[in-house]
């Protein structure tokens, strides 16, 4: 053991927050370089499951947990066409594939990007062989539109939804163009029945994944609430890399201008009071190349840890203010 392990070790044990966090969970945090107060407000991933429990109720959680439930109760911030396929037809399924270019097939209940692709003539298509895992997802990012149709039975049975493909605003483009970068706003529903948001956060994929949210691929930036810059990098845990930039495009990350951010705000606080009974969500936001705002998705897990590590502050203050 080095020096400056023994040295961290020493501080954990001191810290007087062994307790409640691994000692990896404390270097993750940061926290051998915070003061007591700091310390203090940070949640360890276990209490921060407690907390998204508590302000989210049970009874209304498959709301988001289930895309075509979420549809039901948010469509009118949605306005790409969605066709789900296990309510459709298959004319109805032919038909609309062949009045969308692009489109993107996803599963009704997966997260991370699971078994979601493109479908699209192939023609430059980076990755265009795949096969049926035993729940009937898709293990390719894209298939061919003979190969959709051929397969409509086994998409329909595996709770699959189509949707048009949206083509996202230039800034966001110049970052990465293969998947559809969002931010991820999360609000919280405060003591007064009230929505407030608590964090904001760039999504960015990478190398040519499709979607900006896989857990290998994806890149975090944490936005400013007052400018809408992100000004906060995400860090690489396993090799200690800082995303100030971003790694195929060299575009800068870190001072990032999210345009119209005033408006994304308004958003999510709007989206915020449609089920109050989960207070607690990380909504999902597009801005479109029109300039439209587009909600894809609202997560009762809204992967707060990583804005810990990110801006080195916590959330005990809020929440306990809020319970």
């Amino acid at each position: 053991m080095s020096f400056i392990d023994i040295k961290y070790k020493i501080k954990y044990k001191l810290s007087g927050v062994s307790d409640r966090f691994s000692f990896d969970e404390y270097l993750r945090y940061h926290m051998q370089n915070m003061n007591k107060k700091s310390r203090n407000n940070i949640l360890s991933v276990s209490e921060l499951w407690e907390y998204e429990k508590r302000f989210n109720s049970d009874d209304y959680r498959d709301i988001f947990n289930s895309k075509r439930l979420f549809h039901d109760y948010f469509a009118g911030f949605m306005k790409r066409d969605i066709l789900f396929l296990e309510k459709a037809t298959f004319e109805e399924y032919k038909r609309f594939l062949d009045n969308h270019e692009l489109l993107i097939a996803k599963p009704d209940n997966k997260y991370a990007g699971l078994g979601l692709f493109i479908i699209d003539d192939m023609e430059n298509a980076p990755e265009a062989d795949g096969d049926f895992d035993e729940e009937g997802l898709f293990t390719a990012s894209f298939m061919d539109r003979k190969d959709a149709i051929r397969n409509w039975d086994i998409l329909r049975q595996a709770g699959y939804l189509i949707e048009e493909y949206l083509y996202q605003h230039e800034a966001y483009e110049n970052i990465h163009s293969f998947s559809l970068n969002t931010m991820r706003i999360t609000t919280l529903v405060d003591r007064d029945g009230k929505p407030i948001v608590i964090a904001a956060a760039n999504q960015f994929g990478s190398s040519q994944s499709i979607t900006d949210n896989n857990d290998e691929t994806a890149i975090w930036a944490g936005i400013d609430l007052n400018t809408g810059i992100a000004s906060m990098a995400d860090i690489d845990e396993r090799t200690g890399r800082v995303y100030d930039r971003h790694p195929d495009t060299y575009e800068d990350i870190v001072g990032f201008e999210n345009p119209g951010f005033d408006e994304v705000m308004e958003l999510a606080s709007k989206l915020a009071m449609v089920v109050p009974k989960c207070r607690l969500i990380g909504w999902d936001i597009a801005r479109l190349r029109n300039g439209s705002l587009e909600l894809i998705e609202g997560n009762v897990t809204p992967e707060l840890d990583l804005f810990q590590v990110m801006s080195g502050q916590g959330f005990r203050q809020v929440f306990e203010n809020n319970i």
